[in-house]
Order: structure tokens, then C-alpha cells, then sequence
């Protein structure tokens, strides 16, 4: 008995409880009530906080809004502004009917994730006061060309266009200064964006996997890692300098994967370069590169040029010099090296699996560079050149059993 009563009295509060969630929908659906915080107005959820409205949600669950083709966001509400859009997971989801979104002049803010998944959007125009734009605000609009952002915009946030494959266009009204982490990775259409001069900082990923056909790295800018890895269009980077020598690093991954990339340029006289790890790894169409005139030191790290397999010579090895392990590894077309008398350090496997090296001239006499056994990994064949016989021993004494010539 005690068991039925406890099922019965069970039944009866769910029944209250789904009455009472009936009630609380049927009042959210009906605009402008009286009383209370929300209210919906053609499927669009508003909630007032202090003496503004934000959207926090669109009801997309009934026929005429499943397959509505426009949204209208309010201006106003109850005669209050509406001044953002307050999202974390988008009310837009993997919408394909909406082709237009319609947003007022007095909106703000555009909060985390607002419009991702709007696969049929094709132009957003964004008001001029807006200020802020929130993590993935954008991404995953598929169809998305262009966009103008507004002159209080200054910084770009993680994820915001990430996936927005059709995207083509950004232009910066005002002084972007920042770009986030993977803010437009993989916007394989992305080829202009205005503004970039003023930029300070670009975390990580910012541009992986765009459309440029050039690129620019500032020496007045920040870079994380891998910024513009997986280009597959871009041909040309230039690396600028400033007046006088400054040190300049070409950052962890920064063009690793750009499968097209053909020219580099530097500045004529730098004061450290730095390749980060795998700085240009696999860049299988980099047939020259060519160094600043002038250097102070030159790092190659680990990996920095690994399988850049078109690679056939370094020009204006400079400066202080010191090779990574496999910096150069897996460049089969690369003929020659010349390392300077100021050399400092030769990892091993720095030149390993380099089948077209036939000459590597070491122009210093310090017996210790050749001492870590990085010639031992050079191709049958291939030829040292170095000034004094008593390099040539050393050289031998090392392990190297190849030609060694001593060039004078």
C-alpha cells in the first residue's frame, strides 16, 4: 500500500511540475506581458538587466521559425534600448534558413558564440556603436563575404570568424590592434583586411589555414605560434624591419604547412634572427633563401626548414650561427652550406637526410664546431672545404669519411 501511495503521490508532482513549465512557456510566448524580465517578440528572446534589453536566446522551434528566411533584431524594448547580444552557444546552431539578420543602431555588444552556426548568411552589418565582439561571436558562418567591423572595435577575439570558409573581406574601420587565437583560422577565402599596420599582438593560429597570397610580419608586432601555418595560397612573406638593426623571430609553426610558399623577405640588416621550431616545416616550394645582408646572430632551431624538400641554397649566412638538430633535415634538393667563422654551434642530424649536399665549406678554425659529429650525417659524396690542415684532422678525427679539402 505504502509502495502505490508513494508511485500516486510521485505522478502528482510531475504533472504540477509540467503544468507549471507549461504556464511559464505559454507566458514567454507572449510578447510584452506585463511583469517579469522577459519578453519574445518573433521568436526573439529578450531580457532586461537595469535599463537595457539583451538578446539571450531565438525560438526556432515552430514552423514559421524554423523557416523563417530573416531575423529583425528590436532597436527597443518597453522603451528600452537593446544593447547586446548575450549568447555562449548561438541561437543560430546549424541554421539554413535565415539568409538575413537585421541588427539595431543602438547594439553594443555582441557576446560569445552570438551568430555561430548561421550557415546562410551572407553579409552582417554591424552597427557603429558596437564596442565588443565575444569569443566565436561569428564562427562557422559558412556563407559569410565580407564584413566591415566599426571604428570601436580594437581587438579581434578567439575564434570569432573561425570557419567562416567563404569569408573574403574584413574591414577594420578603426585601429585593431589585436588579433586572438585562431580568430580566422581556416577562412580558406580570406585575402584582404584593412588595418593590419596597427596591429600589437596575434596569438596563435590567428590566420592558419587563410587564403592570402602574401603576408607581412611586423617587427613591431607580437606573433604566437603558427599564425600563418597551413596557407595553402600563399607565395610570398615578407618580414619588415625597422631603421635600424632589430632582433626579429620568425615564431613556433609561424608558415609551417604553406605548401606554395616561394619567397621570404628579410630586411637588409637585422640584429638576432631567430627561426622558431618548425618555423617553415614542409614549405615544399621554397627554393632560395635569402638572409639579411647583416646579421648580429642567427638561430636555426629544431626543425625550422625540416622538409622544405625544394630548398636549394641559404645565401648570406651571417653573424653568429648556431644549427638546431634537423634544422635543415629532409631539404633533398639543398647543394651546398657554407658556414661561417663565427659559428658557434652544429646540432647532430642538423643537414640528415640532405641527398643533394655535395659541398659544405667551414670557413672557421675552431676544432669544437665539427666535434658533435653533424658531418657524419652528411650524404656520400659530399665534400668539406675547410681553411687549415689541422681542421682537416680535426674534421677526420671526428668521424667524417668523406672528401675533406683544405681551400686555404
Amino acid at each position: 500500500m505504502k509502495k502505490v501511495l508513494r508511485v500516486l503521490l510521485a505522478t502528482i508532482g510531475l504533472l504540477a511540475l509540467f503544468s507549471a513549465l507549461q504556464l511559464c512557456f505559454a507566458a514567454w510566448g507572449r510578447p510584452y506581458e506585463n511583469g517579469g524580465k522577459i519578453r519574445v517578440v518573433d521568436h526573439v528572446v529578450y531580457y532586461r538587466s537595469g535599463q537595457s534589453y539583451a538578446v539571450v536566446d531565438y525560438f526556432d522551434t515552430d514552423a514559421a521559425a524554423a523557416n523563417a528566411t530573416a531575423i529583425t533584431i528590436r532597436s527597443e524594448i518597453d522603451g528600452k534600448p537593446v544593447t547586446k547580444i548575450s549568447l555562449k552557444s548561438g541561437f543560430g546552431k546549424t541554421n539554413r534558413t535565415v539568409t538575413r539578420i537585421t541588427l539595431p543602431s543602438s547594439l553594443k555588444a555582441v557576446g560569445q558564440g552570438a551568430f555561430q552556426g548561421f550557415q546562410t548568411v551572407r553579409t552582417l552589418t554591424l552597427p557603429s556603436k558596437l564596442k565588443s565582439i565575444g569569443a566565436g561571436a561569428f564562427s562557422g558562418m559558412t556563407a559569410l563575404q565580407t564584413i566591415t567591423l566599426p571604428k570601436k572595435i580594437k581587438s579581434i577575439p578567439q575564434n570569432a570568424f573561425y570557419g567562416c570558409t567563404l569569408l573574403q573581406r574584413i574591414d577594420c574601420k578603426g585601429k585593431v590592434t589585436e588579433y586572438g587565437k585562431s580568430a580566422f583560422q581556416n577562412c580558406a577565402s580570406l585575402n584582404w583586411i584593412s588595418g593590419y599596420s596597427n596591429v600589437t599582438y596575434v596569438d596563435d593560429s590567428a590566420f592558419a589555414g587563410t587564403g592570402f597570397s602574401t603576408v607581412r610580419v611586423l617587427h613591431t608586432a607580437v606573433y604566437g605560434s603558427a599564425v600563418f601555418a597551413n596557407c595553402k595560397k600563399l607565395t610570398t612573406a615578407v618580414i619588415e624591419g625597422a631603421d635600424r638593426p632589430t632582433d626579429l623571430t620568425i615564431a613556433y609553426g609561424m608558415f609551417s604547412g604553406c605548401s606554395a610558399l616561394k619567397s621570404v623577405r628579410f630586411p637588409q640588416q637585422v640584429g638576432e634572427l631567430t627561426f622558431a621550431f618548425h618555423a617553415f616545416q614542409n614549405c615544399i616550394s621554397l627554393q632560395t633563401l635569402t638572409l639579411p645582408k647583416q646579421s648580429a646572430h642567427i638561430y636555426f632551431n629544431e626543425s625550422s626548414f625540416l622538409g622544405c624538400s625544394a630548398l636549394r641554397a641559404v645565401r648570406n649566412v651571417n653573424g653568429i650561427v648556431t644549427i638546431g638538430a634537423s634544422a635543415f633535415s629532409g631539404c633533398t634538393a639543398l647543394q651546398s652550406m657554407t658556414i661561417p667563422a663565427t659559428a658557434q654551434y652544429i646540432a647532430p642530424w642538423a643537414f640528415y637526410n640532405c641527398p643533394g649536399l655535395r659541398t659544405v665549406r667551414i670557413e672557421g678554425t675552431d676544432r669544437n664546431l665539427v666535434q658533435n659529429g653533424f658531418l657524419n650525417y652528411l650524404p656520400a659524396g659530399c665534400t668539406v672545404y675547410v681553411k687549415t690542415r689541422a681542421m682537416k684532422r680535426a674534421v677526420q678525427n671526428a668521424g667524417f669519411s668523406g672528401s675533406v679539402v683544405v681551400s686555404g
